[in-house]
């Protein structure tokens, strides 16, 4: 940034430079309307769905992807002898691919993992994502439940932070008025 043949202007970049025949406003104006689009999305962006485990249920002719992924709320985790079984009530992912449980739930599912599963990291309510094949149907509650073959488990630590909505960037302005410079940051 450097200043203008008056004395007074500010180049802002190569060709928006304030001079007395364009006001200060303007130049600010100029500036906050590029800056607006540097601005976060008004919140969580829901992933690109694929048939829901209700869905799946539902319609057996439904073909399923060749992998699924899926995420919800764990229901209840039941150690047998060569494998474990997790149930898993469905929500809606987000652009992080972590379940939304403020949205309407989208069925359940069971993964099926080799070997047992400390109950413990598996709790009820416990938020995870899985991806895998889907391995085949089970029989409960008088309806067809979706398997997955537990591929991938994503375990959830702790729910996000209120009014968080996408990575922490902060993008500030400041004016010199004894040197005559104008200046831009960006904070991660």
């Amino acid at each position: 940034m450097r200043s203008g043949g008056h004395g007074r202007g500010v180049w802002l970049g190569r060709r928006a430079h304030c001079s007395p025949s364009r006001p200060l406003w303007w130049c600010l104006a100029s500036l906050a309307l590029l800056l607006s689009g540097c601005a976060g999305s008004p919140g969580p962006v829901a992933a690109p769905a694929g048939p829901t485990p209700a869905q799946l249920s539902r319609d057996p002719s439904l073909p399923p992807p060749r992998q699924l992924e899926w995420g919800g709320a764990v229901i209840s985790l039941q150690n047998l002898p060569r494998r474990t079984l997790i149930e898993v009530m469905a929500y809606p992912l987000d652009r992080d691919r972590r379940p939304r449980t403020d949205a309407a739930p989208q069925g359940r599912f069971l993964v099926e993992r080799e070997g047992p599963v400390d109950p413990t990291r598996l709790a009820p309510g416990r938020l995870v994502t899985v991806r895998g094949p889907l391995r085949g149907w089970r029989r409960g509650e008088g309806r067809r439940v979706p398997v997955i073959r537990g591929g991938e488990i994503r375990l959830w630590v702790s729910p996000p932070a209120p009014g968080r909505r996408g990575p922490p960037v902060s993008v500030g302005i400041g004016v010199n008025n004894y040197g005559g410079g104008v200046g831009i940051g960006v904070g991660f």
